[in-house]
């Protein structure tokens, strides 16, 4: 059952230089339960899609020129007063940087209380209760010494645990989830993200898992949105996808991952013509550096190819295989 659909979002930086196409026309649903990933190289807008989805555009200086969020049948961006009602309670979201998410003079128990305060009432030994609790099923050790300390004293992982007890606190539907734990080692980021898997197992929670490692997107997405440019190249079942990439920035993608998860420093890339982030590309955005390009991929957008029901290509020439 559908839970959440995105539809046509556009969200544009606009500067001195000219207006850069962030998110250029993004559609994609989250089903009940369901994890989507969102994958691509840094730049694709993956992170201002998800600002996007959350309303969050303006703080990081972007505006939301088109598009529909719907949440249970109803568009957020026509309600921003149940904007304010979902966000954070219904829909939340684990930012990129635990570092700098975090205030660096309030203890992450007077965080967590904060948030609780917003979307819950409850009184002072109930949420003092709440608290430890949520940091134990983020599986951090002494929870009601945890509490008490501020970010500085925590490692990394303990952040990146702190950021998910804070966006679990008020028991979302959804969670969006931006790159967890990917600025630590592959060790602490799979315990992380093994702890998300278990906490979801037990819920219906969906979860919109943002990441550039196919590796993460593999063991943890059932469905994938593959981005270039701001817009959507490939979307589908992830096992299909990975298996079979159609478009050629996926398969470009593919093998980039492979050579580097084999070490093969000798694996020829197309880099190809790589546009301005403020030009206006009118065809395919992934057109510079395709090998299969042709004229009409420079001049022409292309509408996405239904494959099958769970299968979109935005391609011209693309091979139904």
């Amino acid at each position: 059952m559908e839970i959440l659909r995105a539809n046509n979002l556009k969200t544009y930086f606009k500067t001195t230089h000219g207006t850069v196409k962030a998110v250029d026309g993004v559609s994609f649903s989250l089903n009940r339960g369901e994890t989507l990933g969102i994958v691509g190289e840094s730049g694709v807008g993956k992170s201002v899609t998800a600002h996007t989805v959350m309303g969050l555009a303006r703080n990081i200086g972007a505006g939301i020129v088109d598009g529909e969020v719907w949440y249970e049948g109803k568009d957020l961006f026509a309600d921003h007063g149940l904007y304010g009602q979902v966000r954070g309670a219904k829909i939340a979201l684990i930012p990129q940087e635990a570092g700098t998410a975090l205030n660096p003079v309030m203890t992450v128990g007077d965080q967590l209380g904060e948030v609780l305060s917003v979307h819950l009432a409850l009184s002072g030994s109930e949420k003092q209760q709440r608290i430890v609790q949520l940091l134990g099923l983020v599986e951090l050790p002494n929870p009601s010494q945890t509490a008490r300390l501020y970010p500085f004293q925590l490692s990394g992982g303990a952040l990146q645990r702190v950021l998910l007890a804070i966006a679990l606190s008020c028991g979302p539907e959804i969670i969006i989830a931006d790159e967890p734990a990917s600025s630590l080692d592959t060790t602490i980021q799979a315990q992380i993200l093994g702890t998300i898997r278990d906490i979801k197992r037990k819920s219906e929670l969906s979860m919109i898992l943002i990441a550039h490692d196919l590796g993460v997107i593999s063991q943890n997405c059932d469905r994938l949105l593959v981005m270039y440019g701001g817009r959507v190249m490939e979307s589908g079942l992830t096992s299909e996808i990975l298996r079979q990439p159609l478009h050629p920035y996926t398969i470009e993608l593919l093998e980039i991952y492979r050579c580097l998860d084999e070490g093969d420093l000798g694996c020829d890339f197309n880099k190809g013509y790589l546009p301005s982030s403020y030009e206006d590309v009118p065809g395919c955005a992934f057109a510079g550096r395709c090998r299969q390009a042709r004229d009409r991929c420079r001049t022409e957008r292309p509408a996405p190819l239904i494959i099958n029901d769970n299968r979109t290509v935005s391609c011209l020439f693309c091979q139904r295989k």
